[in-house]
């Protein structure tokens, strides 16, 4: 019995099939078979999988024209024969001889659908960055088994991480619910993993780095954001978007796309993608299928995207300055008695300060700036404090500014305070 099918998309990796393929042979589970999807490769990386192939004669190597990595793993899940499928990507590798082995252990001993695991981050781009691909820290209820969809609504703003390399998935469930990658698009797995999450009965998280994430020049991750970068995205946002779901899934799928259009705006104006007409007009459309207008954030980037076609829509316009301003007057920065600590002095910290500034004037209440380390830093022509120095001031809250670090932020204040502050999150809890 074939208890794990890896399946391995190749397009010109050649330098590092070999560290792949020797982590996934040296498994501890043996009854495993390994599929090598060449997915049109034009370097050396056919007659590198060969070579490996003479070491590891078990190996499946199958060819196909350029097709993307979905299409690729899609080739090799109608192939597979393993109770379970596991992705691997062939720049990377599993850095633990066992984790094969312990997720099938956890899935066969849960009936699990879906084990979910972290990754450790190496490569010559890391440079000590954030890790989103270990979540220990944040997901609450590990080794815990529950609902696809359980598992979103608890923990999606914490820990959104749709990486197939990080999921050991039973086939059946994949088969019986008619789940593929959507091919020749980028960010292909956002789409399926909001599909499994949705339709998985039984999921787990395991607290354990089993992959080893490469951060290189040339891959798809840190290629540069053009045109069908934008295009795919817009694409894959657009069809999470339509899932058929209801209830808090719904609302939470939701909120994904339109975090997502947020980014995708920033990029393509960092990129300078609007200068093509097209893509003004797809951005465009796709927001008015996927935003709304009653929270401010929905409201702005309709507004953004209307502005960046041509659009002049003066009732949008309105909506989304109303929005503004109810999200604005919450924040009790007219109130000269307040006292209000800000946690984090990044970009969306001076947006906010802008925005309000432009809609009310200025700012009344008193103001503490805050950072983790601040090491003698000025904001705003006042000095900022550590965190550590607040527990004197007495704010009636504290507003944590940062849309990627403010799970952990959160988790430093609570950790040396408790309960003793109110916390609001600008981005996570306001949607700013």
């Amino acid at each position: 019995m074939i208890k794990t099918s890896v399946i391995v998309p190749v397009y010109n990796t050649q330098a590092y099939l070999e560290e792949c393929f020797d982590s996934i042979f040296a498994q501890t589970q043996k009854e495993i078979e390994v599929i090598a999807v060449n997915d049109g490769s034009t370097d050396d990386s056919l007659s590198v999988l060969e070579k490996i192939k003479e070491r590891y004669p078990e190996l499946q190597i199958i060819n196909q024209k350029n097709q993307g990595p979905g299409q690729a793993r899609n080739t090799g899940m109608k192939l597979a024969k393993g109770e379970y499928i596991y992705f691997c990507d062939s720049d990377d590798f599993l850095c633990n001889c066992n984790a094969l082995e312990r997720c099938y252990q956890y899935a066969a001993k849960n009936g699990l659908d879906v084990v979910m695991f972290d990754a450790e981050i190496c490569g010559d781009l890391y440079g000590g960055k954030k890790n989103f691909y270990d979540r220990k820290d944040i997901i609450e209820t590990p080794y815990e088994p529950m609902s696809g969809e359980a598992f979103i609504i608890n923990n999606f703003r914490k820990a959104f991480c749709p990486s197939p390399d990080l999921i050991y998935i039973r086939a059946e469930f994949l088969s019986e619910q008619d789940i593929y990658f959507k091919k020749n698009v980028y960010y292909e797995d956002n789409l399926f993993y909001g599909m499994l999450m949705l339709h998985a009965k039984r999921v787990m998280y395991l607290p354990e780095r089993y992959y080893g994430r490469r951060y290189r020049q040339d891959s798809i991750m840190t290629s540069v954001f053009d045109k069908r970068h934008l295009q795919d995205a817009l694409v894959v946002f657009e069809a999470m978007n339509e899932l058929e779901c209801g209830g808090e899934i719904k609302k939470i799928y939701q909120e994904i796309a339109v975090d997502n259009m947020k980014a995708l705006l920033e990029l393509a104006m960092q990129n300078n993608l609007f200068e093509d007409k097209d893509n003004a007009k797809k951005i465009y459309e796709v927001a008015r299928t996927v935003c709304g207008r009653e929270s401010y954030r929905e409201s702005d980037i309709l507004y953004q995207s209307a502005r960046i076609y041509g659009k002049e829509d003066r009732d949008l316009e309105n909506i989304r300055n109303d929005n503004l301003k109810m999200l604005l007057s919450k924040l009790m920065f007219d109130s000269g008695d307040a006292v209000i600590g800000i946690y984090g002095i990044g970009k969306e910290a001076q947006r906010l300060f802008r925005e309000y500034e432009k809609v009310f004037g200025s700012i009344k209440a008193k103001l503490i700036y805050i950072m983790s380390n601040p090491e003698n830093r000025v904001f705003r022509n006042q000095k900022v404090i550590g965190i550590s120095e607040i527990a004197e001031q007495e704010p009636e809250y504290i507003l944590i500014t940062s849309a990627s670090y403010e799970q952990e932020m959160e988790k430093t204040v609570t950790g040396l305070y408790g309960d003793q502050f109110k916390l609001v999150k600008l981005c996570g809890d306001l949607r700013f």
